[in-house]
């Protein structure tokens, strides 16, 4: 059986969105965080590091860091 992979894509990342999406994909339908991929254009550092505490083995993939 293969594993399937999700990759979501977001121009900015929005804390409250992707965390109420993350929740659902986790708790509803038990996907695994190993089987997910967030991918963003730009995020603030705080924001990397609020989403890190959260989902400590989430891969987050960013062209751009903002340190404001």
């Amino acid at each position: 059986m293969r594993t399937q992979k999700i990759i979501i894509i977001e121009k900015f990342l929005d804390y409250d969105s992707i965390s109420q999406l993350l929740d659902y994909l986790f708790l509803e339908r038990n996907i695994s965080m190993h089987q997910i991929r967030l991918v963003c254009i730009t995020c603030k550092s705080s924001l990397l590091e609020k989403i890190g505490r959260k989902y400590p083995n989430l891969n987050i993939y960013t062209t751009k860091i903002h340190s404001y």
